[in-house]
């Protein structure tokens, strides 16, 4: 009797081994870790997969091949969830890009071409609203308090906002107590102004007509006495804007090697009003305000 006692004990002590190795390997053979390992994920990438997608994108991944790049797109520093999908698309149509670009274009639009999908502006977001090629202004918008832009500072007949105008009078006298003059040749422009322009130089000159930061009042093309263009940048002028604009609340807009982002040419002479406390934050980034507005101030 009590060797079949034993023999039953045994026999469910088997049973109950059975059925806990066949459970366990049942979960391990349906889990999501094992469906990446055999997809040809690492353990780090399926670590990282696993903490930064919800199940919808994760679901997404697991009816892929392996895509190289796709831990190196989640780990970058302004990866957003919500263009995981748009991020893909791209990779796919540009796949020897670098993920940083690749995250950078997805977030600022940059994917499509320029003046496609346009939306109006958010001017609710008042200093801080984004106006690019996908961000357009009612031809009706005209910001308050606009007021003239003394001649000491600026060519005759040129306004701008208030605020923006006490900014850069007292940026302008920071400069010239360092031996340097700044001069405003550009202003506020309303949207017949900006069509006028464009009608007569075109995409790559000039912004389409409710597309200019010039008609939200909070734009200045900065230069030197005697020079044109981006010759300013050779200038000892420039070279102190870079250092201090941002401490008046400016920071440079388009900036050298970022058309790819902005939309817009190398302007060494087109400055932003942010106020202090957002240009510091946007210079302190080292992004555009395109790829600073579609990360921390979108939503």
């Amino acid at each position: 009797m009590k060797r079949v006692a034993k023999k039953r004990i045994l026999m469910i002590v088997l049973i109950v081994i059975i059925l806990i190795v066949g459970i366990s390997s049942f979960f391990i053979l349906t889990s999501d870790k094992y469906a990446l390992r055999q997809i040809g994920y690492e353990r780090d990438e399926i670590n990282v997969i696993l903490e930064k997608l919800n199940n919808g994108h994760l679901n997404i991944v697991l009816d892929m091949e392996y895509i190289e790049k796709l831990v190196d797109i989640l780990n970058e520093q302004y990866y957003m969830s919500k263009n995981f999908e748009k991020y893909l698309d791209f990779l796919e149509e540009e796949p020897d890009k670098d993920t940083r670009t690749i995250v950078a274009m997805v977030n600022v639009g940059a994917y499509r071409k320029w003046y496609e999908g346009i939306i109006l502006a958010d001017t609710s977001k008042g200093i801080a609203m984004l106006v690019n090629t996908f961000h357009k202004l009612d031809e009706n918008y005209t910001p308050e308090n606009l007021v003239n832009i003394s001649n000491w500072y600026a060519f005759a007949g040129h306004r701008i906002r208030q605020e923006v105008n006490e900014a850069y009078e007292k940026m302008a006298q920071a400069a010239n107590q360092e031996g340097l003059r700044l001069i405003a040749t550009s202003s506020f422009r309303t949207h017949a102004e900006q069509q006028s322009l464009f009608e007569r130089y075109g995409d790559g000159h000039a912004a389409r007509p409710g597309h200019s930061e010039h008609q939200t009042g909070l734009a200045l093309d900065i230069v030197a006495p005697y020079v044109i263009g981006n010759e300013f940048e050779g200038t000892p002028e420039f070279a102190w804007l870079q250092i201090n604009a941002h401490r008046f609340g400016f920071i440079i807009r388009y900036p050298k090697d970022k058309k790819y982002l902005t939309g817009y040419d190398y302007e060494s002479w087109h400055y932003r009003y942010l106020g202090v406390e957002l240009a510091t934050r946007v210079f302190n980034s080292g992004l555009t305000f395109d790829e600073f507005y579609a990360f921390y101030l979108a939503n």
